[in-house]
């Protein structure tokens, strides 16, 4: 994934977290590594289609307040309406 992302150097990466059941301390960290890469790189982290309960687990993590609630969608699609919606310029 690395490889293509510096390849195409998007603005915006999409996890989409819909089959994560739980995250561990470890991959929350490594998380937080890969956001904090990506943005010195350019490019936004967001995340879509997470469970409750990992929702809750990265709200309340170093990842959570990274992102933000506008970076934290409910499906992919609606991150990728958002990325369209400010792409025109709406920005809401």
């Amino acid at each position: 994934m690395r490889q293509r992302i510096h390849q195409r150097r998007p603005r915006v990466v999409v996890l989409d977290g819909s089959a994560v059941i739980d995250l561990e301390y470890s991959a929350l960290k490594a998380l937080v590594e890969a956001e904090r890469r990506l943005r010195r790189d350019g490019t936004e982290l967001w995340m879509a289609g997470l469970n409750p309960e990992v929702l809750q687990v990265v709200r309340r993590s170093e990842l959570g307040s990274r992102l933000g609630p506008g970076r934290l969608h409910l499906t992919v699609e609606r991150a990728v309406e958002r990325f369209l919606q400010h792409e025109a310029g709406d920005g809401s």
